[in-house]
């Protein structure tokens, strides 16, 4: 029952000042990379059963000295969803990913002024804990599946609003288990043994965001 749901993705650093930070950053379906909680990044670029898209982005300027909190956000669209948008759960079809639930796949290492590694974000490798949100759905019904079209539902008082902020406490929320290893390389597809997810950087240019605010109400 994980589809047309978020998993909430977060791990806890405390880190000098000076400190330099370069992300690659993937997941099934779709991301929200917020860092301190400010946002900073969504992705991934879409791609297909043979291409797995990463971002590579440079987070220094969201880096702080003390404690730093990385989220990510992680929206699972489950592929046999899409073709009978009906009942309580649906897809977006245009991000829908690989049938294994949410993942999420981060590599990074923190750098100090001279270059020597203090920490690591890796997945696999750091204390990422999750915890899966009950309070939000995407569905369907009788007029919105023929219109391509889908359904947000969202229980506001169930939402834990506060969880992208430092002093906010996951230790109830699970460690997050590791998977298959993402690569880059398909060194086995010659005997036919291919990984689930088949990395490939970015090839288009990122979007750039901007704060701004509206002009006016009419």
């Amino acid at each position: 029952d994980l589809g047309g749901r978020f998993a909430y993705f977060r791990c806890e650093k405390d880190l000098p000042t000076g400190c330099s930070l370069t992300l690659d950053i993937t997941a099934n379906s779709r991301y929200r990379l917020w860092i301190n909680g400010n946002p900073v990044l969504s992705g991934p670029c879409k791609g297909d059963r043979n291409r797995q898209y990463y971002e590579t982005v440079d987070v220094t300027p969201w880096i702080q000295e003390g404690r730093n909190v990385f989220c990510a956000q992680v929206l699972y669209c489950d592929p046999d969803t899409v073709e009978w948008e009906t009942g309580e759960r649906a897809a977006i079809f245009g991000v829908v990913g690989r049938q294994c639930g949410h993942r999420l796949a981060i590599e990074g290492d923190v750098l100090d002024s001279t270059g020597n590694t203090l920490e690591t974000i890796t997945t696999g490798l750091a204390d990422w804990r999750v915890w899966l949100d009950n309070s939000y759905t995407l569905k369907s019904d009788e007029y919105t599946q023929f219109l391509g079209a889908i359904i947000e539902r969202l229980d506001a008082g169930q939402t834990p609003i506060r969880w992208k902020n430092a002093d906010f406490d996951c230790g109830a929320w699970r460690s997050a288990v590791a998977m298959e290893p993402g690569v880059g390389e398909d060194p086995f597809r010659f005997v036919g043994v291919t990984p689930m997810f088949r990395m490939r950087e970015r090839e288009i240019t990122l979007l750039y965001e901007k704060k701004q605010g509206f002009t006016r109400c009419v």
